[in-house]
């Protein structure tokens, strides 16, 4: 009676966890939940080196069956089963705060999903089980988490093939710094692409603004075009950096913070790029 209980109750917890995917709040708890997102980054390793741990203990127990390892894993999977949840909560408040794409509501359904297997998974084995129950659940839920990780992984680093095409570029780029239409692929995009493009892209356009190319960037998002073409001074992007770094609009909003002569590369972009192009 009292397991059914518990599963009943995880249950409710779990549904309650997936509801919040559904969720939207108004633009007044934006920089509260961008406070909370700066965590995910903290959160979201520590079940995949807690549950590597736990693999270890259960090996070393699987082998040396005099070493009495249940207590250790029951307090493992638990710690993995507390982390997931923060990682979920901190990932969801980077959504709700403007982060969006397909694969960022796929990272979100993964990890429930992978919050649903490590919950009853505990529950199932609050009760010591043979090697053989542990080891065939265990294989289960590494295969949750590493897909899930591996939706993450693709969110900050681009799919395999992109990763492939960007190693093979390297000469396209060498050609693009000898003529004068490549200077925003040279000069600046690197700059965007260690500072804002991590937030800024085609999977996760936060705020609606994609800074992947020029295009794009002209374009704008929810506050409009980025840059006004031929004035640097009069562009949001600018604007943006130019804000006291305890600005919630300052841009980037963390460090590493965009310095002086990359902002002077920005500026003279904008100033003076899109003319010569048009002309």
């Amino acid at each position: 009676m009292r397991s059914s209980f518990k599963y009943s109750l995880c249950l409710v917890f779990n549904l309650i966890l997936t509801s919040l995917i559904f969720l939207s709040l108004d633009n007044d708890n934006l920089f509260v939940l961008g406070l909370l997102g700066v965590f995910h980054p903290l959160f979201v390793h520590l079940p995949i080196g807690l549950w590597f741990g736990f693999i270890i203990f259960l090996l070393i127990g699987t082998i040396k069956k005099s070493i009495h390892i249940f207590p250790f894993l029951k307090i493992i999977s638990i710690l993995v089963l507390i982390s997931s949840v923060f990682s979920f909560l901190t990932g969801l408040a980077l959504k709700l705060n403007g982060y969006t794409g397909d694969i960022i509501n796929a990272h979100l359904y993964a990890a429930v999903i992978f919050i649903y297997f490590i919950s009853f998974f505990c529950i199932y084995h609050f009760k010591e089980r043979s090697f053989l129950n542990l080891w065939i659940s265990s294989l289960i839920v590494t295969f949750c988490l590493g897909y899930t990780g591996h939706l993450g992984s693709t969110i900050t680093h681009g799919t395999l093939g992109e990763r492939i095409s960007k190693n093979f570029s390297k000469k396209e780029k060498i050609e693009l710094q000898n003529s004068s239409d490549g200077f925003f692929e040279i000069s600046v995009y690197p700059i965007l692409e260690s500072k804002c493009v991590y937030c800024h892209n085609d999977r996760r356009s936060q705020g609606g603004l994609n800074m992947m190319t020029e295009e794009s960037i002209l374009k704008g998002g929810l506050f409009g075009s980025a840059i006004s073409i031929g004035d640097s001074q009069s562009s949001e992007i600018i604007r943006r950096i130019n804000l006291p770094v305890h600005d919630k609009f300052h841009m980037p909003p963390s460090e590493p913070y965009i310095t002086n002569d990359e902002k002077e590369i920005i500026e003279w972009w904008i100033n003076h790029s899109f003319s010569k192009n048009n002309s």
